[in-house]
C-alpha cells in the first residue's frame, strides 16, 4: 500500500537555539489527560462499507464499515519517547516543517506525539479530530484540530518556525508558519491547533498556512475526518 505522502516526512523541531529558560509569554494552562489516552468516534468522511485501521505508533484499532473506531494507548506504549535536544523528531503537523526556535523549562524531558493515520483499501491519510472546514470565499479558511502529546515529566514549551513545502495534492507550494505555546504535565496532554489557510501572491504565489498550537481540550461537536489538503484551499465565491 502506498503511504500518504504527507506522512513520509515527519515534522522536525530543529533546535537552532539551545533549550533554556521558557519564553516570556504566559504559557497556556495544561490540558492534562492522564496515563491512558482513548481515541474514539466515527469518521465523518469514511468510505461507507469499507473497513480499515486507525494507527498511531505501534498501536492499531479496527475501523468498522461505518467508520467507527476505538483506540486505547496506555502510557507511551508503542511510541518512541524522544528528547527535546539536540534534534527531536516530532510530528505536530501532517507536513514536513520544523521549528527553528524552541525553549524548554526541562531540557531533559522526553515527549511522544500521536500521529494518527487512517488506512483502508483506498489508501492512507492523516486522521484528525477537529472543526468543520467552511466553504468560504477568498481570502481564506480556518480549521481547528486536536493533537495529543505524552511527556515523561512536567515541562513548558514554546517555539516558532516557518518553511515552504510541496504536496502533490496542492497546485501551489504551502508556506507554513507555526507557533507553539504549551504546558505539559507528566502523562498524556491535549493541544489545540488553530490554523488559517489563505492565498498569497508575494513574493511568489503560494498557499499560506498559519498554525498555532497551545494547551487546550477539544470542543464539543468536533468530528473525526480523513485529511484532504484540498479542503484547506480557499474557495472561490
Amino acid at each position: 500500500m502506498k503511504p500518504h505522502p504527507a506522512l513520509l516526512a515527519p515534522l522536525t523541531l530543529g533546535l537552532l537555539a539551545a533549550c533554556g529558560t521558557p519564553a516570556p509569554q504566559t504559557p497556556a494552562q495544561a490540558a492534562h489527560i492522564g496515563e491512558t489516552l482513548i481515541l474514539e468516534g466515527q469518521i465523518s468522511n469514511w468510505e461507507s462499507g469499507q473497513t480499515g485501521q486507525a494507527v498511531t505508533g505501534q498501536n492499531t484499532a479496527t475501523i468498522d464499515a461505518q467508520g467507527r473506531f476505538r483506540l486505547e494507548v496506555k502510557g507511551s506504549a508503542g511510541h518512541a519517547l524522544l528528547p527535546l535536544a539536540p534534534v527531536p523528531d516530532l510530528k505536530l503537523l501532517p507536513v514536513n516543517c520544523g521549528l527553528q526556535e524552541l525553549t524548554s523549562s526541562a531540557p531533559l524531558a522526553r515527549v511522544a506525539v500521536v500521529t494518527l493515520e487512517a488506512r483502508s483499501p483506498g489508501g492512507s491519510a492523516p486522521l484528525l479530530l477537529g472543526s468543520e472546514i467552511p466553504k468560504v470565499p477568498l481570502p481564506g479558511v480556518t480549521f481547528n484540530s486536536q493533537q495529543w502529546v505524552y511527556a515523561d515529566q512536567d515541562v513548558t514549551l514554546s517555539g516558532k518556525g516557518e518553511c515552504t513545502v510541496t504536496l502533490e495534492e496542492l497546485p501551489l507550494p504551502l508556506r507554513v508558519t507555526l507557533k507553539l505555546n504549551a504546558r505539559l504535565l507528566q502523562g498524556w496532554n491535549s493541544l489545540r491547533q488553530e490554523a488559517r489557510a489563505s492565498l498569497t501572491l508575494l513574493p511568489q504565489p503560494a498557499i499560506t498556512l498559519d498554525a498555532q498550537l497551545s494547551s487546550a481540550h477539544n470542543e464539543p461537536g468536533w468530528t473525526w475526518k480523513r485529511v484532504n489538503f484540498r479542503d484547506w484551499l480557499p474557495q472561490q465565491p
